[in-house]
């Protein structure tokens, strides 16, 4: 009986056509010889991409602020692949007198990216997944991961041990790799118009004296 363990024909897909003739699949089960079409498909999962935002402004004579948060969530096509962002903006401004007006900000942006990787499809353009890899089926935990705690291995017996990719699935689903960035980024200025005050130099108007960043 054909077998697709060690099978010479993995590759891009070398061989006799698929005809439902038995044949023992990695994990020593008799299934039919087929292929699977969307088989890189079914690699990848839905993608979401999620926007919340609110915003409060108000103003007075004397001033005026505004202050906004936005929350972006996004779920990548890849598994357990996901990114998360939260932004905060202040800004405010505040007449001390005709000719003095300061203006102040402050963001903060705080982001979070969780397993970035997206080289699963290389598998299948390798020829590293034949066409007849059926991807729902082995990217099962109980598939890639054994009883032991790791991927299985023929070595101790393990079921699963032939099947290719158990590496990968493992490595997507249960390492985790996290990279997150904080950036804050505040700013004050004080604006002067030196032709209210009187002063024998008239500087222009809304010219600023100081920035500090």
């Amino acid at each position: 009986m054909v077998t697709k363990i060690g099978n010479p024909n993995v590759g891009f897909n070398w061989g006799p056509k698929y005809d439902n003739r038995p044949i023992e699949d990695y994990d020593g089960e008799i299934r039919n010889y087929q292929g699977f079409p969307g088989a890189m498909v079914d690699a990848y999962d839905l993608g979401v991409n999620s926007n919340t935002s609110v915003a409060l402004s108000g103003a007075s004579d004397k001033g005026s602020f505004y202050l906004s948060d936005s929350y972006n969530y996004r779920e990548g096509t890849a598994p357990t692949n996901e990114f998360k962002r939260n932004s905060l903006l202040f800004k405010g401004s505040y007449n001390f007198a005709k000719w003095l007006t300061a203006d102040a900000s402050v963001s903060f942006t705080n982001s979070s990216s969780t397993n970035p990787n997206n080289d699963l499809s290389a598998d299948f353009a390798t020829g590293q997944w034949a066409g007849w890899y059926d991807t729902e089926r082995w990217k099962q935990r109980e598939v890639y991961q054994a009883s032991h705690g790791g991927t299985p291995n023929n070595n101790y017996g393990d079921k699963y041990g032939n099947v290719p990719g158990n590496g990968t699935w493992f490595g997507y689903n249960l390492n985790s790799q996290v990279l997150e960035e904080t950036v804050t980024r505040p700013i004050v200025k004080l604006t002067a118009d030196s032709c209210s005050m009187d002063f024998s130099i008239c500087r222009s108007k809304h010219e600023p004296l100081f920035i500090f960043l």
